[in-house]
């Protein structure tokens, strides 16, 4: 009787190799199909907002319109009309001053302008901006369209907005022209603060997937949803999981932009990877666990089956067979018993009762291989090898080492030793310490990785790891290690995240990992900060230090932790 039959569980194996297989390509297709209509979302999205602030900009020009043409009109005084390109009387200081009286109110919207003189050849010949002088602005078609439409019209002035090729700064361009056709112009620098008021937004439309968003114009960047650069994938791994992905979109005025986007799906494909190792553990567990009473099981079978073979063959049993199930042996002994009484009773009853005994023994021995139920043991202290296993994987990826985990698993199983619990929930508890941390695969590794101090920004985000445990540890059998994953950093006092619970608000689990936690956070060493010794933290924790303090821990747990102070290596 084949307890683990290879040639059932071979299909089973190919068939979950195949689900993987067609799950990735379900992954890398997702993630194409992602890419596209995210890249296409955020184009459109910064397009309009740039549109939308140049639109404000023009809307305070308007607003102003007066106070404008009142100052160009006096400006336009001032400025003599010249003979030639080689004759230029401008006082700049002087319009400066004269402008200053006008602008007072829009310093905030145009923190810097600039005046210029254009030839009707379309040649700036006198400007108080230095990289200015001698360009041609007949390569700007819409300025000169601008140009032509202040001569139809016989306005005053006319504006434009267009973005600055060296700088990629965005410039309104107050235009008026003079009566020998010379063009009086005033360049203002717009402020950055108005689109990046506008741009902001898309940080909050970048989606789960999109770690960054840059927009470029020629080598300049103009606006970045996070600080960093953006590496393309140096391997082929990292080609299975990051999209960096560029688009180009366009202005009114002809300004061309582009947008840079950078993809990263490896929380989808860890969770993939995660399922599938869950996935094979029992399979192999079972296999192994079973191997050995597979063995056993054949060879009493195997004797069994000849003692049966001996008896009809011969009505006589040899004695003393060695097998080792109970059952089995209890049958052998029937089969000698019967024999011995084959010369006082009949061949048919003898036969007839044997066959009735045999087939009740058959049934106990069918009954008994429910005790295979057992091996449920082995598999629930596998998943409790395997989370130690994944704390240290998570350790791992958070890049620090010190065999942290072990010692927070080590500290938890100390403290739980002196409390009156039930030692299945104790054993939930020890094991499951180790995934206190795994909410920390969802954190960008820019921060975990971080050597120095968190920004404010960063620390909010790295807060955020209890929150996303939730994203693994959701099935209701994972009770006990969401607990203790998304309440370790509860205080007992109500001053910790994430939810701000206290006493005995906080489960038991958690409130008992935190202590392990920040016992062994003090005495290992960080990037930003060296090991306390044991003796200063202990007594951090008992007595505080202005950042720790006694109050944030259960005070039932803070009395045993006192007690096996000299237990803790």
């Amino acid at each position: 009787m084949k307890i683990f039959n290879k040639k059932l569980m071979q299909p089973f194996l190919v068939l979950e190799l195949v689900l993987f297989c067609l799950l990735i390509f379900l992954v890398i297709r997702f993630a194409d199909l992602y890419t596209r209509k995210k890249v296409d979302s955020l184009t459109q999205t910064a397009q309009e907002f740039f549109c939308k602030a140049d639109e404000e900009v023009m809307n305070i020009i308007r607003s102003y319109e007066k106070d404008l043409t009142a100052m160009i009109m006096h400006l336009i005084r001032e400025v003599e009309i010249p003979r030639s390109e080689d004759n230029i009387p401008v006082d700049f200081e002087k319009l400066r001053t004269i402008a200053e009286t006008y602008l007072d109110q829009l310093e905030y919207y145009f923190p810097e302008y600039n005046f210029h003189l254009i030839s009707p050849s379309g040649i700036v010949y006198a400007t108080d901006l230095s990289n200015d002088r001698g360009s041609n602005t007949k390569s700007t078609e819409q300025l000169w369209e601008r140009v032509k439409q202040l001569i139809n019209t016989q306005r005053n002035f006319v504006e434009i907005i267009v973005t600055d090729p060296l700088t990629g700064r965005r410039k309104l361009y107050v235009l008026s022209v003079l009566k020998n056709g010379y063009i009086f112009a005033i360049s203002f620098s717009i402020n950055n603060e108005i689109y990046n008021a506008h741009l902001k937004w898309l940080a909050d439309l970048k989606g789960y997937f999109v770690k960054d968003v840059k927009i470029y114009f020629a080598d300049n960047l103009i606006w970045e949803s996070s600080t960093g650069t953006i590496q393309k994938p140096v391997n082929i791994f990292e080609k299975l999981y990051v999209r960096i992905q560029k688009k180009q979109f366009d202005l009114r005025m002809g300004d061309t932009y582009n947008l840079v986007i950078y993809l990263n799906f490896f929380p989808l494909l860890f969770v993939l990877l995660l399922g599938l190792i869950m996935t094979l553990t029992p399979v192999i567990v079972l296999k192994f666990a079973s191997s050995n009473f597979q063995k056993t099981v054949d060879k009493d079978f195997q004797t069994l089956k000849n003692t049966v073979q001996e008896f009809f063959d011969n009505l006589c049993v040899t004695e003393n067979q060695d097998v080792s199930i109970k059952e089995v042996a209890d049958v052998i002994d029937t089969l000698v018993k019967a024999s011995q009484k084959v010369s006082a009773t009949l061949a048919s009853e003898i036969i007839n009762t044997a066959t009735q005994q045999l087939q009740v023994a058959y049934n106990e021995i069918e009954a008994s291989y429910k005790k295979v139920v057992e091996l449920n043991k082995d598999l629930k202290k596998s998943f409790f090898d395997f989370a130690i296993i994944l704390g240290e994987v998570i350790e791992g990826f958070e890049d620090v080492t010190g065999q942290h985990v072990k010692r927070v698993v080590n500290l938890v199983s100390k403290i739980v030793a002196k409390m009156d619990l039930d030692e299945e929930y104790k054993e939930e508890i020890i094991n499951y310490s180790a995934l206190h941390d795994v909410g920390k695969i969802f954190i960008d590794r820019n921060i975990l990785l971080k050597p120095s101090r968190l920004t404010p920004e960063e620390w909010e985000e790295m807060k955020k790891h209890t929150i996303y445990a939730e994203r693994i540890l959701f099935h209701k059998k994972f009770k006990v290690a969401l607990n203790i994953a998304k309440y370790h950093h509860e205080n007992y006092d109500g001053s910790g995240y994430p939810e701000g619970l206290k006493g005995e608000e906080i489960p038991l689990e958690a409130r008992i990992v935190k202590l392990a936690d920040v016992y062994d956070a003090l005495i290992s060493e960080r990037p930003y900060k060296k090991p306390s010794s044991k003796e200063e933290a202990i007594k951090i924790i008992t007595e505080g230090d202005g950042r720790t303090k006694p109050e944030h821990f259960d005070p039932t747990l803070l009395a045993i932790f006192k007690q096996i102070i000299n237990e803790i290596d």
